[in-house]
């Protein structure tokens, strides 16, 4: 779900966009996308015996699924990945972003508009934006990645 928050200020809008919700670090052999390797997995790998190359259940060698990805689930059995998402913030003013305007996200790096920050955190995050001679700089913003 891609949800956003805008601000506007004089003849600049600025727009930062969670640019979908992801997992980092999902342990292999989970097939149901909720970062944990547990008995619904075992059950999606059973419905897709024998699948073919491509299959969700094949998760290694590209030849189908079999006994090497079975030996996958039951090594990450139970492990847990952690929440995180993706930022995108774009600046709609083309004046602005010729004079230069740029965020950033927990005092990171200043980023142009349209760039994506990946893999932070599930949780607050705060967007920074840059002055920038002749417009009037918005508050930072606090975001949340869900």
């Amino acid at each position: 779900m891609v949800k956003s928050v805008r601000f506007s200020f004089l003849a600049i809008a600025l727009s930062a966009f969670l640019a979908g919700s992801g997992w980092a670090a999902c342990p292999d052999g989970d097939l149901d996308g909720n970062c944990r390797v547990d008995f619904n997995d075992v059950k999606l790998f059973a419905e897709h015996w024998l699948a073919g190359a491509g299959s969700i259940a094949d998760i290694v060698g590209s030849d189908g699924v079999n006994w090497g990805d079975f030996a996958i689930i039951a090594m990450n059995w139970g492990a847990v990945g952690e929440p995180s998402g993706s930022l995108r913030v774009t600046i709609s003013s083309s004046g602005a972003v010729v004079a230069g305007a740029q965020w950033r996200v927990d005092g990171g790096d200043w980023r142009n508009t349209g760039a994506t920050v990946s893999d932070l955190s599930a949780g607050s995050h705060t967007v920074e934006f840059k002055e920038v001679g002749g417009w009037t700089k918005p508050a930072d913003e606090v975001v949340q990645v869900n």
